[in-house]
């Protein structure tokens, strides 16, 4: 008689009662994409350190997941020095692919100069700076780079709760401090 007092009571109060289950949400790791056009100024570095510097302008697109590794990115970019104030006496362009985490990224990548000649590219990025190599058949070139770009920010996570069965009478929901509650959809039955 004592379990059915409660069990008649539950028919008379509101079908969206709440009650807290004893475990915290797993989160799902998640993919966000974070898209940004740049400028920088790049110079060479080593023996032959130039004091005037190349402009760089590029777009970089970057996948990174909650746990702030990067999945998949790319980044385009032009390169050309001026001379005085003519326009551009040398250019290139360079296409990289994009790895790492939160805390920096690194590029691989081929290019194309205005004479026509091909190179390698490699680099490491960090908040508004990158360091980088380039290989090509005339050697090899150290750069430094001043950039207007930061490193892209981690994903938020997707945060879920396992436990009921398809067809309880219950929903689990993540509660506002972050806790997994069971809201009942109607009496037990």
């Amino acid at each position: 008689m004592r379990f059915l007092i409660p069990v008649l009571l539950s028919f008379f109060i509101s079908p969206a009662m709440a009650g807290f289950s004893p475990y915290s949400p797993t989160a799902l790791n998640s993919a966000g994409t974070e898209e940004t056009g740049y400028v920088g100024l790049v110079w060479s570095l080593g023996a032959g350190m130039n004091q005037t510097p190349e402009v760089s302008l590029g777009f970089q697109s970057v996948d990174t997941e909650s746990d702030g590794d990067v999945d998949s990115g790319l980044d385009v970019n032009l390169r050309f020095a001026f001379n005085g104030v003519n326009l551009p006496e040398a250019y290139s362009v360079r296409a990289s692919s994009l790895f790492g985490d939160s805390d920096g990224i690194g590029s691989v990548g081929i290019g194309l100069t205005n004479d026509g000649n091909w190179l390698a590219t490699a680099g490491f990025q960090v908040d508004y700076g990158r360091l980088g190599v380039d290989a090509s058949f005339d050697g090899l070139v150290f750069t430094g780079e001043l950039l207007s770009l930061e490193l892209p920010d981690s994903s938020n996570a997707t945060l879920i709760c396992d436990g009921p069965q398809p067809g309880a009478p219950y929903e689990l929901l993540i509660n506002e401090v972050g806790l997994c509650e069971a809201f009942y959809d109607g009496p037990p039955g």
